[in-house]
């Protein structure tokens, strides 16, 4: 197959592993939602910065450079994959003596299990990690599927189950682990049969992957802390019950940048390494990537936005609209992070990991000061959300600018249709809203009340009604856009070979 007809071939089964692990996410987040309180998420969104933050050391970003390098030998693979194994136990040590100061921090005594149970993780991960990453790196992405889609399905059942029994947030800790350990144990059974590492560890052979690995570690550590900083000083200054309403809407507007973005990058990122000397044939695929994503995550951003209230209920139950107000202003800055994202691929595959580390450590401390100074003043949930989306829009323009300048990629035609597709989406959703809510449609929500008052709560069926009438009315007019205003995208999509 050719690099096109392999991308969207990869595309297809990552696109199937998101569709299911992001319907096991919704089904688990509904029932956690009537089971867990808000100071059960709060302590749970503390463990898992800790995890993530961790996360970025645990290979010290080799395993981007595994995919970068297009030629690799046996001894290097070797040597790296006990490289891996060892960060996770040094890391896991490092986590069980950072325990006890982060519940010290946020005066949370359960963070010390919580946080000592996750990071027996990273041991688990470190022994699979390898293969998942040369999987990546031979465009097998049928395979990784398929052990994604094992793994959190499993993994889901458990936190449920977990969840009915009354364990609290330790079904989400044990459904983690599990997702964890049944994912490394099928890379194990698949990948040593064609590979098996040899013990051995030759420094001389792996120190050319250090510069790439460490400008990577050092700016993947950096962008996590910057993504969290919002949840560890609303978790400070606010406390756990405040964080666990913002971290449910964090949840829900992160969505395309977790599970859509994968479908794009996880295969752009070894197919840019391919054609990284071809700055051609790298602009035209990025653009085309970004356009595809665009057309994906802008209107369900907007839908988002529109019905932030409708979703909420229905997902978690009527004792979180504070949280649905949160969603309602960050949907914006997810949906800026999630058309930024991509760009991450291209400063990887051009091997300019130093680019990605400095922009990082400005957003860094850019976003902390901007957010420590509001909620030092405000103590405000609200105006801490209204100050993160003025400082992503700065980082959005700033950010792109960089990456045209690099890549030497066009960014004019790119932001053009960025505004074309935002627009269309706002008018649609407006649109929907006027037709919902017009005197025929609330006639006929009277009468679906009329019907199922006898088995359902009235505010069930409003909000039940109005997200299907929406829903269905704003994929009709988004598909009937694309039809006739992208008929070229979706041809060239069609077109693998091309």
């Amino acid at each position: 197959m050719s690099l096109k007809a392999n991308a969207i071939h990869g595309v297809k089964w990552t696109a199937l592993s998101v569709f299911i692990s992001t319907l096991a996410q919704v089904l688990q987040m509904t029932v956690m939602a009537h089971y867990l309180t808000p100071s059960d998420f709060g302590l749970m969104a503390i463990t898992m910065i800790v995890i993530g933050f961790s996360q970025a050391f645990m290979d010290m970003g080799i395993s981007s450079a595994i995919i970068h390098k297009q030629e690799i030998t046996h001894i290097q693979l070797s040597s790296l994959y006990w490289l891996n194994v060892a960060s996770g136990i040094v890391l896991y040590g490092v986590i069980i003596v950072a325990a006890p100061i982060m519940a010290q921090i946020y005066h949370e005594p359960k963070l010390i299990e919580l946080i000592i149970l996750m990071g027996f993780s990273f041991v688990v991960v470190a022994v699979g990690n390898q293969y998942r990453i040369i999987y990546q790196k031979d465009l097998r992405f049928n395979l990784i599927a398929k052990i994604e889609i094992i793994s959190v399905t499993t993994s889901t059942a458990l936190a449920i189950c977990l969840a009915v029994m009354n364990y609290g947030v330790y079904a989400l800790v044990w459904g983690a682990l599990l997702n964890a350990a049944l994912s490394t144990v099928i890379l194990l059974i698949t990948g040593l049969k064609k590979y098996r590492p040899k013990f051995i560890y030759n420094h001389n052979e792996i120190s050319s992957f250090y510069s790439f690995g460490l400008f990577q570690m050092g700016e993947k550590s950096i962008n996590y802390l910057s993504a969290n900083v919002d949840k560890i000083f609303i978790g400070h200054f606010l406390g756990m019950e405040a964080l666990g309403f913002y971290n449910l809407a964090w949840q829900l507007i992160i969505f395309p940048l977790s599970k859509i973005n994968p479908l794009v990058n996880r295969v752009a990122f070894p197919i840019y390494a391919k054609i990284q000397d071809d700055i051609f044939k790298l602009g035209y695929f990025y653009t085309f990537s970004l356009k595809s994503l665009s057309l994906l995550i802008i209107p369900l951003s907007i839908f988002l936005f529109f019905y932030s209230d409708q979703v909420v209920y229905m997902i978690y139950g009527p004792n979180w609209k504070t949280t649905a107000d949160i969603v309602k202003i960050l949907t914006f800055v997810g949906l800026l992070k999630a058309l930024s994202n991509p760009a991450g691929s291209i400063i990887l595959a051009l091997g300019r990991a130093d680019v990605g580390f400095w922009w990082n450590l400005f957003w860094a401390i850019f976003v902390s000061t901007v957010l420590f100074v509001v909620l030092f003043i405000y103590s405000d949930i609200m105006k801490t959300t209204y100050s993160l989306l003025a400082s992503s829009l700065v980082a959005f323009i700033v950010f792109n600018k960089i990456i045209a300048v690099i890549s030497k990629i066009q960014y004019k035609a790119i932001y053009q249709y960025f505004v074309k597709t935002i627009c269309v989406a706002l008018a649609i959703g407006y649109v929907s809203v006027k037709l919902i809510y017009s005197s025929y449609s609330l006639s006929l929500i009277g009468g679906v009340h009329m019907k199922l008052g006898a088995f359902f709560k009235a505010d069930t069926i409003d909000n039940a009604v109005v997200l299907i009438f929406a829903s269905v009315f704003c994929a009709l007019m988004h598909v009937m856009y694309v039809s006739k205003f992208e008929a070229e995208l979706i041809t060239a999509v069609k077109n693998k070979g091309g």
